[in-house]
């Protein structure tokens, strides 16, 4: 009878590590040396892992001196989990994990070699409940952390491989082992190097340096049955694009006027941004919110989750656009693009974002106030209406009112 698989589960962080502070090591050095060369005797010369995949193989201490500072320990609420960097791009540090170490949250703490912490956005998952498809890919600004090089070609039964994770929350552990057999067509790997919950999302090298699997899960009740999801079936998921969850712009603001939660409408990114001078409009991971000023007028937040950086705009009928960001105001234009979106120029850049759809029905009340109210005061058209407790304030909030 085959016995239930079980997934790595996040476990309770139950034990704390003093770990020293180490710096990354670079090489630009395309061959790496071999440790019997030595100038004197019991001399070891450390090597180092090559940029890219080779041949040369590596003991398990230097597998772990080479690859640690590209491993990070996966903190939320619920437990403890693992990741390792995959790539360096924009300015940006991406890393691979398993999709139910992430759970349902969009942000989630990473924890370094030497101690240091970054807040990583959830970019993307795949699916928790699949054998292999159980990944995610976290994000954080800057390029931190080594690139672990992942393997192209797929691994051989019988090959030696060593897992690093957080089992049991003992951070930066090495296990080693064998590859056992190949499962699902190639896209699991069996293996019998030791796995417990929180290796979830760690990486799985062979002698190489190269990452040959995610550790994953666990056949339930056994000794020496734990499956990582395959390099290839990795390569696949990090070529399939960059954003799919329907949450991934999570943190919603709790001033907002919406009581949508902070998805775009059909699953859509909410922001985006040009990264380069008169390039394409990028999606990026934001939160919209919205509120009234003392006028009566939404004012629009919109603030980029990796950056931190806070753009206040407020949108004027004439297609004027006042943006406060860093404490300075921006004089732009604004307009509604083809699909449905609000654009925004300033500076000679732009920026667009979406409204959900119950903020669309407030700012539709302000416009149709706006004109009604303008009618009356054309004098007024442009001008700040002063206090909410005025007398003109008060009559275009009577005007809106009356509209609902």
């Amino acid at each position: 009878m085959i016995q239930p698989i079980k997934k790595l589960s996040l476990c309770l962080l139950i034990c704390a590590a003093a770990i020293a502070g180490c710096s990354i090591v670079k090489t630009d050095k395309a061959q790496s040396i071999d440790e019997s060369s030595t100038k004197s005797p019991g001399l070891k010369i450390k090597r180092e892992l090559p940029a890219k995949c080779t041949t040369q193989k590596y003991t398990a201490e230097e597998l772990f001196a080479n690859s640690k500072n590209g491993i990070a320990v996966v903190l939320t609420n619920s437990g403890v989990g693992s990741a390792f960097v995959v790539k360096h791009e924009n300015n940006s540090t991406l890393l691979v994990t398993n999709a139910h170490v992430v759970g349902g949250n969009s942000v989630v703490t990473l924890k370094w070699e030497d101690g240091s912490r970054d807040q990583a956005a959830v970019v993307k998952t795949g699916d928790a409940e699949s054998l292999d498809n159980d990944l995610a890919l976290l994000e954080i600004p800057g390029n931190t952390g080594k690139v672990l090089q992942i393997k192209k070609e797929g691994v051989n039964t019988g090959a030696d491989i060593v897992a690093i994770g957080a089992p049991r929350g003992l951070e930066f552990t090495i296990t080693r082992g064998i590859v056992s057999a190949h499962r699902q067509n190639g896209r699991v790997i069996q293996i019998d190097a030791p796995i417990n919950p929180g290796n979830s999302g760690g990486a799985v090298l062979d002698q190489t340096g190269c990452v040959v699997g995610v550790a994953t899960f666990i056949r339930e009740d056994s000794e020496g049955l734990a499956f990582a999801i395959s390099s290839g079936q990795l390569r696949y998921f990090l070529s399939t694009g960059v954003i799919t969850r329907s949450n991934v712009h999570a943190l919603s603001n709790s001033a907002s006027l919406s009581s949508d939660s902070n998805e775009s409408r059909n699953g859509r990114p909410k922001c985006w941004f040009q990264q380069t001078a008169g390039g394409d409009l990028e999606a990026a991971s934001c939160t919209v919110s919205s509120r009234k000023n003392n006028n009566g007028h939404i004012v629009y937040d919109l603030n980029e989750v990796l950056s931190g950086i806070k753009r206040t705009i407020v949108l004027w009928q004439d297609d004027k656009a006042e943006i406060l960001m860093n404490g300075k105001v921006y004089i732009g234009i604004w307009w509604t693009d083809s699909d449905g979106d609000i654009r925004v120029s300033v500076n000679g850049g732009e920026f667009a974002f979406v409204m959900p759809e119950s903020i669309a029905k407030e700012q539709d009340l302000d416009r149709k106030a706006d004109q009604i109210f303008y009618e009356r005061y054309p004098e007024l058209k442009g001008q700040v209406l002063g206090s909410s407790n005025g007398k003109l304030a008060k009559e275009w909030m009577n005007i809106r009112d009356s509209l609902k």
